[in-house]
């Protein structure tokens, strides 16, 4: 090319470069892609209340492994606890709830990725009011160093992650309480995939698919009351 053609070929060539480089077309063949941004599902809940154990063990875990790439999880065990000036936590199913409580805010805090200590709690809730004679069985089946974990579960450093995941526990009525993208969405409580996929702005997965194709079920989820709400 003469000098003088190289601005003319370049001008020309700026719109593909920028297609190449941004994917403003929406192209989805090979290459890094734009990724829309997650949706955002909190949960809060209480070990020992059914409704939690049931929606962990069922419409969580359904969600997980159909929609499990578009969603970025966060759970916080403490539900319908209450922790007084002195910071001791009384929990509303017990001394039991509370310790359970502790196991998961502690593996949790332990293995921060949402996969790692999903494992340890599907585990223990699977287990419903024996879940405590499940604590090392659940951590060896989530792959955790099962003593670490007990240390923290049996010290100061459980009981402080505790009272924390109280102060994250905004006001709420009941557990299970779903947030998406940080708003309270009952819906979610009765078909978590349906409402993310619904939320998702970027490209759905094929679990979208299925979740649309589907007759959308009733379900009439029940709830552990929070008294003081």
């Amino acid at each position: 090319f003469r000098p003088m053609e190289m601005p003319h070929i370049l001008l020309r060539l700026l719109p593909v470069l920028l297609w190449a480089v941004l994917g403003i077309n929406g192209h989805q063949g090979p290459g890094p892609q734009f990724h829309a941004g997650l949706v955002h599902v909190t949960l809060y809940y209480e070990t020992f209340c059914p409704d939690c154990q049931n929606y962990i063990t069922t419409i969580l875990q359904e969600a997980n492994e159909r929609i499990r790439t578009i969603m970025n999880v966060t759970l916080i065990p403490y539900g319908n606890a209450r922790t007084d000036m002195a910071g001791r936590i009384t929990c509303q199913h017990g001394a039991k709830e509370c310790t359970a409580n502790v196991w998961a805010n502690c593996a949790i805090h332990q293995y921060p990725s949402y996969d790692d200590h999903f494992k340890f709690v599907l585990c223990m809730e699977q287990a419903q009011d024996q879940m405590l004679q499940y604590t090392q069985k659940c951590a060896t089946a989530a792959g955790m160093e099962y003593k670490l974990l007990a240390k923290c579960a049996n010290g100061p450093e459980g009981h402080r992650l505790a009272v924390n995941a109280g102060k994250r526990t905004k006001q709420h009525r009941y557990v299970p309480w779903v947030l998406i993208n940080g708003k309270h969405n009952p819906k979610a409580e009765e078909s978590l995939a349906r409402v993310v996929c619904a939320e998702y702005t970027g490209k759905k997965p094929a679990g979208c698919h299925k979740v649309v194709a589907e007759p959308a079920t009733v379900r009439r989820p029940s709830h552990c009351n929070n008294t003081d709400a």
